[in-house]
């Protein structure tokens, strides 16, 4: 997990980048381009109409442990369609019990900016700041 990882499951954005080897083909009212990444299994259904990821599904090939993600609530924002509802979805089995669990997270964005540089966070270290060995 890194940023830009995280970034593009917020925004709704493929996670890993398409390959030109990779195919997509259709399934029912999406396109889906399946993708791998060493033990890990994605894939990425994309809206015929608007090329918008709606659906992502990541799983773990070993334990089968899953990921899914809805998009939902598009709207356009600066000619970019973003997702202000996005529904989580983590199927897993515990290393400690080995009991099946399932966990649901559901993020809604009521505002959100689109800007060209960064916004910057304020940091500076204490004049009076000692380094403990």
């Amino acid at each position: 997990m890194n940023f830009q990882l995280l970034q593009a499951l917020i925004v709704g954005n493929l996670p890993l980048p398409k390959r030109p080897a990779q195919k997509i083909k259709n399934e029912r009212d999406y396109l889906l381009l399946r993708q791998s990444e060493g033990k890990v299994l994605v894939e990425n259904y994309i809206g015929e109409q608007d090329r918008k990821l709606k659906k992502l599904m990541v799983t773990e090939q070993p334990t089968k442990n899953t990921l899914r993600l809805d998009y939902e609530d598009f709207t356009s924002l600066n000619n970019f369609l973003f997702p202000y509802t996005s529904l989580v979805t983590l199927d897993y089995q515990s290393k400690t019990d080995g009991q099946f669990y399932q966990t649901l997270l559901r993020i809604k964005h009521n505002k959100v900016e689109l800007v060209e540089k960064s916004p910057g966070f304020p940091f500076t270290i204490p004049a009076n700041y000692q380094r403990r060995p």
